[in-house]
């Protein structure tokens, strides 16, 4: 089968028609759209724990009324609200993230990327962690990129640099292709992350052994 043939064979994203990497419920979706998926259920989870922080607050409530109505001291502990994830300032060792962007930015992926270069400087990995630095403070800091598009490729070098300190083994050569090849076109309309792009591109690839 010619290599053309083969390109044309492979499956596209449902729903943007972009190369596609897996399956979730029998639809083929891109690295973009699987993240955006992923994103969205973090979104229902915190609904959903936000809405049952406040009927523990209205069951304790009551109680608290209930107690007071009888003129006894309350002799059970009130349940315990569980904390609503962090999203105030964020505080990082690899990064430099100024108060201005939290909020516009996804800082769950900055957050996560941080504690993946922690880990690749603690491998002794230096060169890549440093250049995978320089190119997530270039996304952040760049002011003709989209808001849009800075979360993107925020989720595409999150996931590299997880994968990065991944074995073989655990590592998902689709995905990992998949976002290398998304960056790389974001990158080229964008010189400052274009810059940083081609300091990073050629360590990703020595590691994953991609030619």
């Amino acid at each position: 089968m010619s290599e053309a043939k083969a390109e044309a064979r492979k499956p596209t994203c449902s729903q943007c028609g972009k190369p596609a990497i897996g399956e979730v419920g029998g639809q083929p979706l891109c690295v973009d759209c699987y993240t955006k998926l992923q994103n969205a259920h973090v979104a229902e989870q915190n609904a959903r724990l936000q809405h049952l922080r406040h009927a523990m607050a209205m069951m304790n409530y009551s109680e608290e009324l209930m107690w007071s109505m009888v003129g006894l001291t309350p002799i059970a502990r009130s349940v315990q609200i569980p904390p609503m994830p962090a999203t105030g300032p964020v505080t990082l060792n690899n990064i430099k993230l100024d108060n201005s962007v939290v909020g516009a930015i996804n800082t769950g992926n900055v957050r996560d990327i941080d504690v993946n270069l922690g880990q690749l400087h603690a491998a002794g990995l230096d060169k890549l962690g440093d250049a995978i630095s320089a190119l997530t403070q270039a996304v952040i800091s760049d002011q003709k990129a989209t808001l849009e598009e800075k979360n993107a490729l925020l989720e595409q070098i999150a996931f590299l640099s997880s994968q990065a300190t991944a074995g073989a083994q655990q590592r998902k050569p689709g995905m990992i292709k998949a976002a290398i090849g998304a960056i790389a076109t974001t990158a080229t309309t964008i010189t400052s992350i274009a810059n940083a792009w081609r300091a990073c591109e050629p360590l990703l690839k020595k590691i994953f052994g991609i030619e």
